[in-house]
């Protein structure tokens, strides 16, 4: 049977028609890697509404859902939508904030090692020793963090560990913490970000964009790159490492499942974070 070139441009035009609008519908149900139906359930349950565009959407959550300007994410009070945790944690579990993220392949260029309490840093230790058992090849391990100053629960935390003295920040008890758990240091690269001043002429500490954008300035080669997290905050730094890393880069995230104690205030915190980035990052495409 031979078909003609006039059938087969009809039936290319039809396959092409489907093919685009599969897509605009995959998109349309898909916002920042979040199911919208996932999404809008935790905007109905916390109360929060927009115009339907992301520019509100970004908007409407950061008042409702952001931590206030200058505190910690374990300094947030306890909110009223705790009370809705037995229906809000089943949607923050679809949407990946829940569960382990695990290893993917066994290679990549850069290990890139998120900065985070000394609570977290010990359990983000445990992961990169199992991902550096597994992986076959890998250039550097680069450690992102910044001029933070340990809380004193960390300080306490760290003294029970038999730490007797010790640089009281973040970047300070790193290296320390990468021996004991057996990190090779001669592949280690660490970035240590400065405080940023305010116009008003207050600081506040790094963020993960201040550390990515600061290990970008020591120019590394395009590549892979595997970032060290853990839940609930894996997609949210995934998509704040992709949105400032050259298109080249290739970009996967490892991190433990969220502590059962985890409130909702802090997921809420983590999803305006990842919608705000994730909408900048729309801009700039």
């Amino acid at each position: 049977m031979i078909i003609s070139r006039k059938k087969i441009k009809i039936m290319t035009v039809l396959f092409v028609s489907l093919f685009v609008f599969f897509k605009i519908k995959t998109e349309v149900h898909q916002i920042a890697g979040f199911k919208k139906s996932d999404l809008d359930q935790v905007l109905k349950l916390t109360g929060v509404t927009y115009d339907g565009t992301l520019q509100d959407l970004v908007k409407a959550t950061q008042k409702s859902w952001l931590r206030p300007a200058g505190k910690e994410r374990w300094e947030i009070e306890e909110q009223p939508h705790e009370q809705k945790r037995k229906d809000l944690i089943p949607l923050f579990k679809s949407m990946g904030l829940v569960d382990e993220c695990k290893l993917q392949e066994t290679s990549y260029d850069y290990v890139l090692f998120m900065g985070a309490t000394v609570f977290r840093m010990a359990l983000r230790m445990e992961t990169l020793h199992e991902v550096l058992e597994k992986l076959t090849s890998y250039k550097n391990i680069v450690f992102l963090s910044g001029c933070r100053y340990l809380t004193d629960n960390e300080k306490q935390f760290l003294t029970k560990r038999g730490w007797e003295t010790f640089v009281p920040t973040e970047v300070g008890v790193y290296p320390r913490m990468f021996e004991e758990s057996k990190i090779p240091m001669q592949k280690t690269v660490c970035i240590n970000s400065l405080e940023t001043k305010r116009a008003d002429g207050t600081t506040y500490r790094p963020t993960t964009a201040d550390t990515v954008n600061d290990w970008l300035k020591t120019a590394p080669g395009s590549g892979s790159a595997l970032v060290i997290s853990s839940q609930p905050f894996c997609h949210y730094q995934k998509i704040v490492t992709e949105s400032l890393l050259p298109k080249e880069f290739k970009v996967a995230v490892v991190g433990v499942k969220a502590p059962e104690d985890t409130t909702v205030a802090v997921y809420l915190d983590t999803l305006a974070r990842t919608l705000y980035q994730w909408v900048s990052t729309q801009k700039n495409k």
